[in-house]
């Protein structure tokens, strides 16, 4: 799925295209949370916010840069 799709799926609140989402980014989310706080649990409530957030704030993204940052 191309970026586009995957911001107007979540803008949807398309359940499957979360989990595309989460899936395709949780790597890179927790790898910077981690690098941030230097200790796995901490990092992995931290990323598990930063989707919760995505979830809950995608109808206002208005994709004047690219999702991963």
């Amino acid at each position: 799925m191309e970026e586009h799709e995957l911001i107007e799926g979540l803008k949807q609140q398309n359940a499957a295209t979360f989990k595309a989402v989460v899936l395709a980014y949780q790597d890179k989310v927790l790898n910077t949370c981690y690098r941030f706080l230097f200790n796995r649990e901490d990092a992995e409530d931290v990323a598990q916010e930063v989707f919760i957030e995505v979830h809950r704030s995608a109808e206002t993204f208005r994709g004047d840069s690219k999702m991963s940052t």
